[in-house]
Parts: structure tokens; sequence; C-alpha cells
């Protein structure tokens, strides 16, 4: 936005435009001539010569004129005036392109070798240090409060059970059964999370049944699995499908044919065929031996219970 200053200049052109147009409509003639006369060719010719004359002076007089107001004009200066009000803010542009990939961090702690120490602590029964706390992830074990037959839906079936029984009771977490059928595939030194260190398995009445996976499947227990899902300490049946060693392995390594130790995949709830239990009582006597998982064999039309254990 620009403002003229003209003043004095600007003034000084329209003063030159008004006296060349006065100047130039003042033209006198010679000779004038009445009606019915005659006129002489020397007096008109010398009117002609009087008007060209005039035109050509009204000429040159305009042509400095024109000069005059160009140097009037050149002379002008444009000022710029004052700046206007910023505008409103355009919209956000495009999101530029994603930056390279930063360092590799530091290594973590090693959890594994902290568990391991908080594991032997344990062992001797010593108290455990303070960051023993931090890693402790005590896994639940409990037996069913229900009974059930052989046939259970394969292991996949017993181990439904037992997510069923958990959930029923407010149990976090992923379970498992206690079971194999005569595939090694399928018992739970296998399908078990075999990990832990450092904490224990538990049942629901909150007593140590191992410290960890090693102790679980060395044989003998810290305390019984004689709690359900509720915590309620289990009556009669105390008998457990299981098929399973006390080292986590099946315990019977046949075809799957025969269905003498496992009611034929855990498929079967008749009495043509049998399958290999624990005990968590024998003769009332609470069990941590390795009867606890292998105590016998028990047709499979028999209702009895399952180990579940927390993931």
């Amino acid at each position: 936005m620009f403002s003229l200053t003209y003043n004095r200049a600007l003034s000084s052109v329209v003063s030159l435009l008004a006296a060349s147009s006065l100047a130039g409509g003042q033209v006198t003639l010679p000779y004038t001539f009445e009606s019915g006369t005659t006129a002489k060719a020397s007096e008109v010719n010398a009117n002609f010569s009087t008007l060209q004359n005039g035109v050509n002076e009204n000429d040159t007089r305009l042509t400095a004129a024109d000069t005059a107001l160009q140097q009037q004009i050149d002379n002008i200066q444009l000022i710029p005036g004052p700046q206007g009000p910023q505008g409103i803010a355009g919209p956000q542009g495009h999101q530029g392109e994603q930056g390279p990939v930063g360092p590799e961090g530091p290594a973590g702690p090693d959890t594994v070798a902290r568990g391991d120490i908080c594991y032997i602590y344990a062992l001797l029964g010593a108290p455990l240090p303070g960051y023993c706390e931090a890693v402790s992830m005590d896994k639940v074990v409990f037996v069913t409060s229900q009974t059930f037959t052989g046939n259970l839906g394969g292991v996949q079936g017993a181990d439904t059970i037992c997510q069923q029984a958990a959930n029923a009771a407010g149990l976090e977490g992923s379970f498992k059964a206690w079971l194999a059928t005569d595939y090694d595939t399928s018992a739970p030194h296998v399908r078990f999370a075999k990990h832990y260190r450092g904490w224990h398995y538990k049942n629901t009445a909150g007593k140590v049944v191992a410290y960890g996976w090693d102790d679980l499947t060395d044989g003998t227990l810290q305390n019984p699995i004689d709690h359900d899902e509720y915590g309620t300490i289990i009556g009669s049946p105390h008998t457990v499908w299981s098929n399973v060693r006390t080292n986590g392995t099946t315990r019977s390594t046949g075809d799957g044919s025969d269905g003498t130790m496992d009611c034929l995949g855990w498929q079967h709830g008749t009495s043509v065929y049998s399958g290999s239990t624990g005990s968590a009582y024998d003769n009332e006597s609470l069990q941590q031996n390795s009867t606890w998982t292998e105590s016998g064999t028990v047709l499979c039309n028999q209702p009895l219970r399952l180990y579940c254990f927390q993931q």
C-alpha cells in the first residue's frame, strides 16, 4: 500500500495543463469575410496559414507540456504505508518422514540368575534377599472340587476343565492339568512352563508345594496338593487322574491302543479301559512322596479329580 507525495509537484502539473489548454484556444485570423462579398484567394490563404501556424505552435506547446508533465510525474515519490495486520495461520503441513531407528539400549538385568539365587535361598530356608520379592511370581496349584470319569476330552479337554474351575473360583491366569497320554509330547514336562525358579508353587491354602519346577519334579513335595480351587481341603475320593511320573514325563510308553494307562487318550469313561492315577491321601495320610502322582491304576468309569497348575 502506497501514498503519493505530490504537494508542489502535483500543483505544477495542474497549472501547466491549464496554461497549455488556454493558450491553445487563442488564434486571431488576419481577415474576416462577410456574406455576399467576394473573398480573395490571398486573404483566404493568409487565414489558412495563420491557422496552420497556430496549430503548429499549439502542438509545440503540448509537446513541451507533455515533457514537463512526465518530468513532474517522475519526481513524484511512492512511500510505503504502514504494515497491515498479520493474516491468519495456514493449515498444518504434512508429517515428515520417520527418523532413523535409535541405537539399541543396554541389556536388562539377568533375572534368571537372580531367580537361581532366590531358589537356593528358599531351599536352604534362609531369609530371602529384598530383590527376591520383586521377582516373586508364585503359581497356584489345586485339586478339582469336581470329579470326572476318564472321558476328559483328551488332555486338551482336561486343561479346559482346570481353566473353568479356576475361573469359577476367581483365580487369575492360565491353568493346565497334570495329565499325560501314552505319548510323551502330551506330558507336563513338554506342555508346562518350567522356568520358575526363585518363586513357588503354592496350594490354595497358601502353603508351598514346591520351590519351582526342579523341586516339583524331584520326587517329593514340600506340602501336599490337598485343597480345591476354593481353598477347601478335599474329601473322598482322594484319587487323581494322572499317568505322569514324578519328573513330569508320561508314565506309560505304549502306542495308545490298549488304553490301560490313559483311558485310551482320556477319551473313554467305561470299565473297558483303565487309567494311571495319583493320590492326595493314602490311608488318610497326606501325600508328599512319589505317590502324589504315581499311586496305581483305576477303571475309567470311576469319578476322580484332576491336579491343576497355574502357568
